[in-house]
């Protein structure tokens, strides 16, 4: 989960670890404090979505998701926008 603002969270696919999907909760929830490592079940829409090479780096470097870019172009991103989760 983003840690600094707890607007979204990230699943990660049990059968390939390095593959994931961030949920982003804003604006309808914050991501409760002390969900990491939890199981979570969301309802939302898939929507795709491009964030610059400096996010991707972001999301690389400071949450381990995914790989760092080599280069500055835009990345495209599939993203579910949450309208509510449960963690258990």
């Amino acid at each position: 989960m983003c840690h600094h603002r707890r607007n979204w969270f990230a699943i990660e696919a049990s059968e390939a670890p390095d593959a994931y999907l961030r949920v982003v909760t804003e604006p309808a929830f914050l991501v409760p404090a002390g969900s990491i490592g939890k199981t979570a079940t969301t309802e939302g829409t898939l929507e795709v979505t491009e964030i610059s090479a400096e996010t991707a780096r972001h999301y690389a470097e400071d949450h381990r998701l995914g790989e760092a870019p080599e280069d500055q172009a835009p990345k495209k991103q599939i993203v579910l926008r949450a309208i509510g989760a449960e963690f258990i």
